[in-house]
């Protein structure tokens, strides 16, 4: 069942593995071990900024999905900012 508020959870993919933190305003999602490889990142929420490491990604929205305009590549932390 769908739950309204924040969430965390733990994440694996690949030979990587972090957690992440969904909120009602931004979402976090942190690489403990090994680091963060993507094209696209679908959310419960849509995107209105999304930092990578610190600096602003490039990124549209599609299919209620954000797909990065440079595929991030060897990332330590995501930090989205919702609508």
């Amino acid at each position: 069942p769908v739950k309204s508020g924040d969430m965390r959870t733990l994440w694996f993919m690949g030979g990587a593995w972090g957690d992440a933190a969904i909120g009602e305003k931004s979402s976090v999602i942190s690489a403990i071990s090994g680091s963060l490889n993507l094209k696209r990142l679908a959310l419960p929420r849509t995107a209105a900024k999304i930092s990578v490491d610190g600096k602003d990604a490039a990124f549209r929205q599609e299919n209620g999905a954000a797909i990065f305009e440079t595929p991030v590549c060897g990332a330590s932390q995501i930090v989205v900012t919702h609508k």
